[in-house]
């Protein structure tokens, strides 16, 4: 049996979504905290030039962003660790995440001059999903109003925005 050694802050969630999930993933594994983030990364992650392990880059981030205002500050190492690759890599990730203008990297300091895990913001990659969301809910509204019922829930196989 492995021993977990790491302890950590989960913001409480909201009790009614928290019981919707708790539906879906059990008690205890929503206990132990979750995250939030849009399906429209996953959907149109192709579209938005997103490799797989930007993703998993993004879906740990998040893990560490509970508000907002308070953009997340894991280390590169923390999250190399946790993915199961070097800092390096993540180093390099970052890099293009940043150059793909999906995430804003803000160096912190210590009171005492020396550096700090960089924050991390998120305005760029919403900027850049926020056409496919709004395709996609544009979508769904049209499905209802021709009383397509049925194919509401059902996800677009590509997604071509016009521009």
């Amino acid at each position: 049996m492995t021993k977990l050694t790491t302890t950590v802050k989960a913001k409480k969630p909201a009790p009614v979504e928290s019981k919707e999930i708790e539906k879906r993933w059990g008690k205890d594994l929503v206990a132990a905290g979750w995250t939030a983030i849009p399906n429209v990364l996953f959907d149109c992650s192709q579209q938005l030039g997103l490799k797989h392990l930007h993703i998993v880059i993004i879906l740990h981030l998040a893990g560490y962003w509970w508000q907002a205002g308070n953009d997340p500050y894991p280390t590169k190492e923390t999250l190399a660790k946790k993915i199961g690759v070097t800092a390096r890599t993540i180093q390099r990730s970052i890099a293009e995440l940043e150059e793909m203008k999906f995430i804003t990297r803000h160096a912190r300091k210590s009171k005492l001059g020396g550096n700090l895990a960089n924050r991390y913001s998120f305005d760029g990659i919403i900027e850049a999903a926020t056409p496919y969301a709004k395709a996609i809910v544009d979508a769904r509204e049209k499905q209802k109003a021709t009383g397509d019922g049925r194919a509401t829930r059902k996800k677009p196989a590509t997604l071509e925005l016009v521009k």
